[in-house]
């Protein structure tokens, strides 16, 4: 097993992992951080320039931290920064387009700030949810797993994204099976 190790995390993948410098200098990226943070990790994989790493402890949050309200996160693939203040997650994707626009698009042209919805949960007006029959007939309705993508998470009514008559559905559709 390898040794846990501190790293400052000072920004974020397009996936939403964090990413730290190493000591010998590769970059090492980190799921459930926050720029700011100063984390213990375990690295779990090993590249020539860069690694991943498996989040141990915060040892220092970022200002911007918190905790998520999801029951499910870090085990569902649906959400990934609700471990940030939602300005902070509207202000990364405001960046993120920013970065996609100049580094594939080969643009460099003003972009228009995003803007928050006024709903930090419950906005989602359309949701992709996942089914899977098991052995013995019992489906598995919900989103894929962040651990094993090609599993489903099975999602009752812990998700606070969709809209409330898309939950509603998606209760009344469940109780038929």
């Amino acid at each position: 097993m390898a040794a846990k190790v501190s790293v400052d995390i000072h920004d974020l993948t397009a996936e939403g992992s964090g990413v730290g410098r190493l000591p010998d200098g590769r970059a090492v990226f980190v799921p459930w951080t926050a720029p700011g943070d100063r984390v213990a990790i375990r690295v779990v994989e090993e590249r020539e320039r860069w690694c991943r790493g498996e989040l141990v402890a915060v040892e220092v949050p970022a200002e911007g931290r918190r905790e998520p309200r999801c029951t499910l996160y870090g085990r569902c693939g649906g959400c990934r920064l609700q471990h940030l203040r939602y300005r902070d997650q509207v202000a990364w994707k405001g960046r993120r387009l920013r970065e996609v626009l100049r580094r594939i698009g080969d643009q460099d042209v003003p972009v228009p700030s995003v803007e928050p919805s006024d709903r930090e949960y419950g906005y989602r007006n359309r949701m992709s949810f996942t089914l899977r029959r098991l052995r013995g007939g019992r489906v598995v309705a919900g989103l894929h797993r962040v651990d094993a993508p090609e599993r489903v998470l099975d999602i009752r009514d812990e998700c606070h994204l969709p809209e409330e008559g898309i939950l509603q559905v998606w209760q009344r559709l469940r109780e038929s099976w």
